[in-house]
């Protein structure tokens, strides 16, 4: 007998979406209607199904979800997901257009990304909108915050003399 391909496991992982809806709704009213809540939805809901979760949270009124690679983000859409998707992980400068294609948010940490937002944005006569990552001291991703005021200062007179 061969283990390996014997092997069941028993585990599994049941996701209430009855009870992420009511979870949501607590969360929503006690951060008030000011506050802003963006589920984070990446790697398939960390396992616990992105499409059914999204689906779930956005009839209940989540209107902002976040994922790690634009590939999630054009799921949610093409699932009907309605309101902001943010895509965290950065992206490939030929990937540009999609995220004006899907009404994506792009968050930006490099120049190149930037650079490559605005041409394609400027090529459809459209404006898009992005998140700008500032790395406050985790060393990860993010514009280091000290180079901030010079990436900011350097993309307004850049842009300002290009459009």
């Amino acid at each position: 007998m061969n283990f390996q391909n014997s092997c069941t496991s028993f585990n599994q992982v049941v996701v209430d979406l009855g009870a992420l809806k009511h979870n949501y709704s607590l969360l929503a009213e006690r951060a008030g209607e000011s506050a802003g809540i963006i589920a984070m939805v990446k790697a398939d809901a960390y396992g616990h199904g992105m499409i059914e979760c999204s689906q779930a949270l956005n009839q209940c009124g989540c209107m902002a979800f976040a994922v790690g690679e634009l590939c999630e983000a054009v799921a949610l859409r093409d699932a009907g997901i309605r309101g902001q998707i943010y895509v965290m992980l950065g992206f490939e400068e030929e990937m540009a257009e999609t995220f004006i294609d899907y009404d994506l948010i792009p968050v930006v940490f490099d120049e190149s990304s930037l650079k490559s937002l605005s041409s394609c944005a400027r090529r459809k006569g459209v404006e898009i909108v992005y998140h700008l990552k500032v790395d406050c001291g985790m060393a990860r991703l993010g514009l280091l915050f000290f180079f901030f005021f010079f990436f900011f200062f350097f993309f307004f007179f850049f842009f300002a003399a290009v459009c």
